[in-house]
């Protein structure tokens, strides 16, 4: 078997790679030739074209066998002993250029450059996205710590491993995952929303558009935070924090009805225990979708109105959606903010705002973190015990921590335009204006 041969280039004036002495190939290639002979892993010597498809093997000889072939681009360039060959792929080169071992090696040099370099890149890469993402980590991980005391039915709505397990999308300050119809998840969204929060209406109408779990690490630790700060003061100071003195004001009995709704309220939420100083409700926040965005993203007091609010100041909410619906209808693009809310002590509410009593644009009560009130369907409180069914409720919160989304639903707004006009009407007195209301 003859030695292994440097390979060289043949200038475009010969038109011949010759793949011995003895056997040249002289084959052509249109009007300038330019063939390179060059020597590769498998032990052939190949005839290489660099005109016409560029690099292609024009055909080679197998040294072990002596047999030599040739591809389709230069059927008629060689001698008729060479054989067609369908495998073998070949370098690009150069016209002209110098094919030896010190540009072979030059060739390898730059191609474990290239591989060190891309290397180089995605980890650049790769660190640039965790330097990114490392204050958001932080924040999921602090988040992580904090909700650690909630209850662990209440800890799936915001729960930070899943939005780490299940890849939900970054947007800013905030992740969010929509919720596909036909899952366990929107089961459990939907369980919550129907059950709790009177939204069969909505689903039965086609007006839920799409759901969205969000969550804001920032706005879930401080809302945990706030609840163990409030039970521990609540704990060890009741005479501050946690007044009873709504059973020695006037009206008592009504009150007393008010409280027992809301303590019903608590009591059919499945996390909450009885006792239990500091339960999480879920309440309702109708606005704008872009305004609920802004919600998720900022929290509430950023976008907090300066009206007086009929029940006192602060941010208002409902457990009913046929109640919150009429203050839907008149957004272009409409949405339900689902909020876990940690009431504290709530004062019961029986004061209208032509009361002389009136709680309109009043701080929330000392001793207490929340009015909670039951109002008719056009907004004015109940004056007499109602049937079930024929009343709704307003709950008003001082403190943004006491709040945290965690769902958005965006709406349908033809479909909230028709429910809209078969409800007899909550929000004629526009109760709902009050601070912490958005518009749009």
């Amino acid at each position: 078997m003859r030695s292994r041969q440097r390979a060289l280039i043949v200038p475009s004036t010969l038109g011949a790679c010759a793949l011995s002495e003895e056997q040249p190939c002289n084959a052509t290639c249109g009007s300038n030739p330019t063939f390179i002979c060059s020597y590769d892993e498998w032990s052939y010597f190949g005839c290489r074209a660099t005109c016409g498809e560029v690099g292609s093997l024009v055909g080679y000889r197998n040294i072990s066998s002596v047999r030599t072939s040739y591809d389709s681009l230069a059927v008629s360039n060689c001698g008729p002993d060479w054989q067609r060959s369908e495998s073998v792929q070949c370098r690009q080169s150069e016209c002209g250029a110098s094919v030896d071992p010190l540009i072979i090696g030059l060739s390898a040099g730059v191609s474990a450059a290239v591989v060190v370099l891309a290397a180089i890149i995605l980890l650049i890469f790769l660190w640039r996205r965790r330097h990114r993402i490392g204050k958001t980590g932080d924040s999921l991980e602090m988040a992580s710590a904090a909700v650690q005391s909630l209850p662990q039915s209440l800890l799936w709505h915001m729960d930070p491993s899943r939005v780490d397990h299940e890849g939900w999308d970054k947007h800013g300050a905030i992740f969010r995952k929509v919720i596909a119809p036909s899952t366990s998840e929107h089961q459990i969204v939907e369980d919550l929303f129907y059950r709790y929060l009177h939204g069969q209406r909505f689903g039965n109408n086609g007006a839920i558009k799409s759901i969205y779990a969000v969550f804001n690490p920032k706005l879930a630790s401080n809302f945990c935070s706030q609840r163990d700060i409030l039970d521990g003061r609540l704990k060890s100071d009741p005479a501050l924090f946690a007044s009873g003195d709504w059973k020695r004001l006037d009206r008592s009995t009504q009150r007393q009805w008010v409280h027992e709704c809301y303590c019903a309220i608590v009591s059919r939420i499945p996390w909450n225990s009885p006792g239990d100083r500091v339960p999480v409700i879920p309440m309702l926040h109708g606005t704008g979708q872009a305004s609920a965005w802004k919600i998720v993203a900022n929290g509430f007091s950023t976008l907090s109105q300066v009206d007086k609010g009929f029940y006192g100041n602060g941010m208002y909410f409902s457990s009913s959606a046929s109640y919150v619906m009429p203050y839907l209808i008149n957004k272009s693009a409409p949405a339900l903010v689902v909020c876990m809310v940690c009431p504290g002590n709530t004062f019961p509410v029986v004061e209208s705002r032509s009361d002389e009593k009136s709680l309109l644009g009043l701080p929330i009560r000392p001793g207490y973190q929340s009015h909670y009130v039951l109002t008719t369907a056009d907004g004015n409180p109940c004056t007499s015990r109602l049937l079930d069914g024929q009343y709704f409720d307003e709950l008003v919160i001082g403190q943004e921590s006491q709040v945290v989304p965690v769902y958005v639903i965006e709406l349908e707004r033809a479909a909230v335009v028709q429910l809209g006009g078969q409800h007899s009407g909550a929000g004629k007195h526009n109760t709902m204006s009050g601070p912490g209301t958005l518009l749009e």
